[in-house]
């Protein structure tokens, strides 16, 4: 082979593999157009968990059908050609493929290889039988026509049987019926051969046709093949990879939740819990604050009411220390004599109490919103996500462009195939020359066809003599018949058999020298060309092409991995695709250009720089204004308040004594005064008294109830305010610490996470197309499927056909030896000699009546046998009879 045709070979072989990612030469040629692949659904892709990415792509487009069909069956010849087939395996036993072998390996001299030893030795021991058969048709083909004239020559002259004389024995009709058989099974011979010969004969034509329409088709496949490849490989690299591209590009612009929600969750157990408690002591401060200003307003409002108390008490009992009876009412002055009012006071001092100085300062902090600058904290912590994306903006741009750049370059892959286009064009100029080719030999081949049948018919003419001769002969023919009074019909008979052997001996050589050519020629291309060729051993290509390693050397010129070309076959067959069937792997290692990792680093470097660009230093969950505000209200001195003076108040009696008692007994005491006048005083400092009580004491101790309830509460919130604070204070610093410390190598984990996410889509698509293009892309199972039409119908229609013929002549042929002989001695019997070989036994009398002795009987003047009754005895069988016996004796 040419060393310019390999590369456009090695690229036909590898186009649809996916070969072309390593880059063919750019060309103008345009791919197929994308939209015809658009009905079918390219796929999509899912993440689940652990960022683990999943892509269900889908099937390939179908592409257009192929023409190729199944090879033509044998129309049930297959037993007579696997006879054939077995007699060129017993004239070559063993396969010869060292010519074939020396041819590929190249620097063949087949005028070397056959006068140097030991080539022509182990030539002749491979090809003896096709040396020896060989020998005998030539010998046959030399011989008959020379026999034949011999043969002639000689019963020209009379002898060979040419004498129209025939001398009768007691065993003539034996040989007679003997050489009938024979002849007629040889002639079943024959007509069996001539019957095979004539139907293989008529198999030529259709099947020349079928060869011719076998080629074309599979010339019309090629670029059918290519087409539906380069339909397959742009939706790979069109539709599929925008599924894979679209998935990415939604992910770069999703980067800050794919990213800053995992730095969350890992910082959300520390720091949501720090801006909770923050949160949580703003509102206790709130209500501190609430609580302290609900204790001072009621302190106010006591104390007002205290004052209001002691001066109603203080006037009553100045207004009892000086009654003074009236009229000698000597009960009323005893009463006011043992009258004690000194429990007409106050017990309860709410003067004292005071918690104004706390609640201004507490009022002073409020004036700072803790809770604004904690959810501010919070808002900058949540926006982990908006910090990613900002700060990675630049990042992700390149990283975009790069994919913009991949895309272009994926699907720039189809227009690379310009070479293939050349390789159709080449294909479709073939093609023409073929199908001229094709049309030149079906227009002659029905003329082939009439020739083989005009052969079948000639050698039937000997078929037809031979079984005339035996109907004529057995029909006109009779046991009392002497020679040569033999009738009309029979001596048809036997000119019938010597004219059937009058055209084998003409018709012999001639055909001999048909079978002849057709045996070399066919049977050679059978036995060493087609035979080792049947799936599934492909024994040819095994011991040639592979054990040469003829497509390594071709394709794989700096591998050390051998192409089996059976085992690609064997692989088509099942469906795989070309670039795994025949393993070329060894021209491009199609993982290499699938692997995104690897084939774009650049890629993988820019995603990894996300970590580096972003910053969460610039998180604060507390500034330093809420820690101020949390340390001074801490130091407020809410929790110093003496809540013990402020509960022994609010627990005292408002008054020493009680009010509606002491009325009471002042009730109980006028009742006894004799003087009315007296009476009513006490009962009007009676009436005052109640007053108190009920717009007095009862009204303050409302407000009492509610200064111990605020005092309780003040009470119990400040009893851990101060390790509260410091324990809010101790948790938000632990929290900032932990993003400043930790979130670098959370976002840096966070960042690898998403980069194998994003990578992953690659990573899938790169198995997709490994897979496809091991599987689907370029399947090769039409060429299996054209593999085996060609090698069926060149082989076992075509060749079956032509080696059927040659093989049924030379069956024929091989029994035209004994038809001859068997034909010309039956013919003896069925022809009418011209005389008796008897004849100088001279004249004997006659008789009239009986037989007058044994002797005087004239044997051979007798036309008619004579009555059964009558039939001479037995003595007349004697040794000394006269004449020959007659053979209805």
């Amino acid at each position: 082979m040419a060393a310019g045709q390999l590369p456009l070979l090695r690229t036909g072989l590898l186009f649809a593999a996916f070969l072309t990612l390593c880059g063919s030469t750019n060309t103008t040629t345009p791919a197929p157009n994308p939209q015809t692949a658009s009905s079918a659904p390219a796929g999509s892709c899912t993440v689940g968990g652990s960022n683990q990415v999943s892509c269900n792509f889908g099937a390939l487009p179908p592409g257009q059908s192929y023409e190729t069909g199944d090879p033509q069956q044998t129309a049930g010849l297959q037993g007579y050609y696997n006879l054939m087939s077995s007699f060129l395996r017993t004239i070559q036993p063993k396969d010869a493929y060292d010519i074939i072998k020396s041819f590929l390996n190249g620097g063949f001299d087949i005028l070397n290889f056959i006068t140097v030893s030991p080539g022509w030795q182990k030539l002749a021991v491979d090809y003896i039988g096709w040396v020896i058969c060989g020998a005998l048709g030539v010998a046959f083909f030399l011989l008959m026509p020379l026999v034949g004239f011999i043969f002639c020559c000689c019963r020209c002259c009379g002898n060979c049987g040419g004498k129209m004389q025939q001398k009768e024995s007691d065993r003539t009709g034996c040989w007679r019926s003997f050489h009938s058989v024979m002849l007629f099974i040889v002639t079943v011979f024959i007509a069996t051969g001539v019957a095979l010969a004539l139907m293989s004969s008529m198999q030529l034509q259709p099947s020349v046709t079928g060869v011719g329409e076998t080629i074309n088709n599979a010339f019309s496949d090629i670029p059918t093949y290519i087409n539906n490849t380069k339909t397959q490989l742009n939706f790979v690299c069109n539709e599929q990879f925008d599924v894979v591209y679209d998935a990415v590009i939604q992910d770069l612009n999703n980067r800050g939740p794919l990213i800053g929600d995992p730095v969350k969750n890992g910082l959300k157990a520390d720091v949501d819990p720090a801006i909770q408690a923050v949160l949580d002591m703003a509102d206790t401060m709130s209500d501190t604050s609430d609580a302290l200003q609900a204790v001072n307003n009621s302190l106010t409002e006591l104390q007002a009411k205290g004052t209001d108390l002691s001066t109603n008490l203080t006037n009553i009992k100045n207004a009892l220390d000086n009654f003074t009876c009236a009229g000698g009412d000597t009960v009323c002055d005893n009463f006011i004599a043992t009258l004690n009012t000194d429990g007409l006071k106050t017990e309860a001092d709410f003067s004292s109490l005071s918690i104004g100085s706390e609640l201004q300062s507490v009022n002073n902090l409020l004036s700072v919103n803790l809770t604004s600058l904690a959810l501010q904290g919070k808002q900058e912590f949540e926006n982990i996500s908006g910090i990613v994306e900002d700060t990675s903006a630049s990042a992700v741009q390149g990283i975009k462009t790069q994919l913009d750049s991949v895309r272009t370059t994926v699907r720039d892959i189809p227009n690379q195939l310009g070479v293939i286009d050349q390789i159709s064009s080449m294909i479709s100029g073939i093609q023409k020359t073929v199908n001229e080719i094709v049309g030149y030999v079906n227009q002659y081949v029905v003329y082939v066809g009439y020739g083989a049948i005009g052969l079948c018919c000639l050698v039937l003419l000997v078929v037809v003599f031979n079984l005339g001769g035996l109907l004529f002969g057995a029909c006109g023919s009779s046991k009392s018949d002497l020679p040569s009074e033999r009738g009309c019909v029979s001596t048809t008979g036997g000119n019938f058999l010597m004219s059937s052997a009058g055209f084998a001996f003409l018709c012999a050589f001639p055909l001999m020298l048909l079978v002849f050519v057709l045996f070399l020629a066919g049977g050679l291309v059978e036995r060493n060309g087609c035979q080792p060729l049947e799936p599934p051993d492909y024994e040819l290509i095994v011991n040639t092409v592979d054990q040469t390693n003829f497509l390594s050397n071709m394709l794989c010129q700096n591998s050390s991995k051998q192409l089996k070309l059976a085992d690609g076959l064997e692989q088509c067959g099942q469906g795989k695709g070309i670039y795994a069937a025949f393993g070329l792997d060894c021209v491009l290692n199609v993982s290499e250009y699938t692997n995104f990792r690897t084939k774009f680093p650049n890629l993988n470097s820019q995603l990894t720089d996300i970590s580096s660009s972003v910053n969460l230093s610039s998180i604060v969950l507390l500034t330093e204004d809420a820690k101020d505000n949390l340390k001074d209200f801490n130091t407020s001195g809410v929790s110093g308040i003496d809540f013990d003076s402020f509960l022994n108040e609010t627990r005292k009696a408002l008054t020493a004594a009680d009010l509606t008692a002491f009325a009471d007994n002042l009730t109980t005491a006028a009742a006894t005064f004799s003087d009315v006048s007296n009476q009513a005083a006490l009962e009007a400092i009676t009436d005052d008294l109640r007053a108190t009580q009920t717009h007095g004491v009862d009204a303050m101790q409302s407000h009492v109830n509610t200064v111990e309830n605020n005092i309780n509460t003040l009470q119990s919130t400040s009893a851990t305010l101060q390790n509260d604070i410091s324990t809010i204070l101790t948790t938000a610093e632990t929290a900032e610490n932990k993003i400043h410390n930790d979130g670098p190598s959370l976002v840096q984990s966070s960042v690898t996470n998403y980069v194998n996410r994003v990578l992953g889509y690659g990573d899938k698509f790169g198995e997709h197309v490994e897979d496809v293009v091991n599987n689907d892309v370029g399947d090769c199972e039409i060429v299996k499927k054209i593999y085996d039409a060609m090698v069926g119908n060149i082989c076992d229609w075509f060749l079956n056909s032509l080696n059927g013929f040659w093989f049924g002549l030379g069956w024929c042929l091989l029994f035209y030896i004994p038809s001859i002989i068997f034909g010309v001695k039956l013919a003896k019997h069925y022809r009418r000699m011209d005389s008796e070989d008897d004849a100088e036994y001279g004249d004997y009398p006659s008789y009239n009546d009986g037989y007058p002795n044994a002797q005087s009987y004239p044997m051979h003047d007798m036309k008619h046998p004579p009555p059964k009754a009558s039939a001479p005895p037995n003595w007349h069988r004697n040794s000394n009879r006269v004449g020959p016996p007659p053979e209805s004796w």
